[in-house]
């Protein structure tokens, strides 16, 4: 037998409600293999992409890029809690170009696809927007501990310093101590600064000048998005579109596509760069905190029904042959 689509739908920009005049086309998918490729093993781990923009260039309007998920390859993105297949799963019907009978099974049980590893979400989310120094409290949490090793000798060893001791005086969730697994594999305690661990017998000038180095970084971001130089309007459309859909997400299992009223136009704003970077910057870090509350609150259940799934694909990929 043939390969077979399940699903081929406008993904994006348009399934988000957020296209413009200049807006390519993106296309997404879901497809059963065929049987001779399935016994060779010459099944894609996850997808297959295709366009029609020429290499190395800009796509325009007029081309179109097509990335097509395996049947068992979104079933495991799914399980990952990927924001892609997330997004695939509450693709308002207008969008759909092409449906099957599997396409309407994993529509009428997708809450069985629906985890709290959707959080990932909040961590595209997160990275989008800290490309901009936009959480201001890393760039905070990172002074902090420079001015506080500041005062001891470089070549002392972060376990001989006073800073463990002051470690709750620093008013930032991005500084901590944690257990973590060492090289040699044993568990230690580690110094976390804005998600880079240090160990306890790293010096005092190293950590110093890493820190300093990645602040850097921030600073110099944040100082150009305050004069909207260098600022991508597209990527900080994202991380505030993906903060909309992970409130939703985890507070009701559900994402409502596309994007209309209020919601639409500030995202549109956004990405056309019609707004100053200062009055973006604190909408999208209020956004953000919204998004770390619900998560703690968040009452997804922790994996997918894995059997119920295995046997649909088994189902599926047997009559495919």
């Amino acid at each position: 037998m043939k390969s077979r689509n399940i699903v081929v739908m406008k993904f994006g920009s348009h399934m988000y409600g957020l296209n413009t005049p200049t807006s390519d086309v993106d296309l997404k998918g879901i497809y059963i293999p065929s049987h001779r490729d399935i016994i060779l093993g010459n099944v894609p781990k996850t997808s297959i992409n295709t366009s029609t923009g020429e290499d190395n260039s800009k796509n325009s309007k007029d081309d179109i890029d097509q990335e097509m998920f395996t049947l068992m390859g979104f079933i495991r993105m799914c399980e990952q809690g990927q924001t892609a297949a997330i997004d695939m799963l509450f693709c308002p019907a207008e969008m759909i170009i092409e449906s099957s009978y599997e396409w309407d099974f994993i529509q009428e049980n997708r809450d069985k696809l629906i985890t709290g590893k959707a959080s990932s979400f909040i961590g595209y989310c997160f990275q989008q927007a800290n490309k901009y120094g936009i959480k201001g409290s890393r760039i905070k949490a990172m002074k902090e501990v420079i001015e506080n090793l500041s005062f001891n000798l470089g070549d002392q060893r972060i376990k001989d310093t006073k800073l463990i001791k002051e470690l709750h005086k620093i008013d930032n969730d991005h500084v901590k101590m944690i257990k973590h697994k060492s090289s040699n594999g044993e568990i230690a305690d580690y110094l976390e600064v804005c998600g880079r661990k240090f160990g306890m017998m790293d010096k005092v000038d190293h950590v110093i000048e890493v820190l300093t180095m990645i602040e850097g970084k921030y600073g110099d971001r944040a100082r150009l998005a305050e004069k909207n130089e260098g600022v991508d309007w597209k990527a900080l459309s994202h991380a505030l579109r993906v903060c909309y859909e992970a409130q939703e997400l985890l507070a009701t299992g559900h994402v409502t596509l596309p994007f209309t009223g209020s919601k639409r136009n500030l995202l549109l704003d956004i990405k056309q760069g019609l707004l100053d970077y200062k009055d973006v910057s604190p909408i999208i870090e209020e956004e953000m905190e919204k998004v770390k509350l619900l998560e703690k609150t968040c009452t997804l259940p922790e994996k997918i029904d894995k059997k119920f799934w295995e046997d649909f694909i088994y189902k599926t990929y047997s009559r495919q042959g």
